[in-house]
């Protein structure tokens, strides 16, 4: 999924809504590999513009996460919805 015409945040966006469920670690990995050190300050500015949400220490476990890290859910579609009428 390597599209040269995309910047960097939006590559981790794109692979933030493929992957859906995802926790710090594995976004700070996915930084690295596309050599985006700041991948997880883009994961914080996206939760505060609610392009993804945290998910409850319930949510989490029901999902096989055993890691201390925070777990997040990709909710972008629903919160950046247009309705054109």
């Amino acid at each position: 999924m390597e599209d040269l015409f995309l910047n960097k945040e939006q590559l981790l966006a794109e692979w933030m809504r493929l992957k859906q469920y995802f926790a710090s670690h594995d976004v700070i990995e996915y930084g690295l590999k596309i050599f985006y050190i700041r991948s997880d300050r883009t994961k914080r500015d996206f939760l505060k513009q609610g392009l993804i949400r945290k998910l409850t220490d319930f949510e989490k476990q029901s999902r096989g996460y055993n890691c201390k890290d925070s777990v997040y859910r990709w909710v972008g579609e629903q919160a950046n919805e247009i309705h054109t009428y």
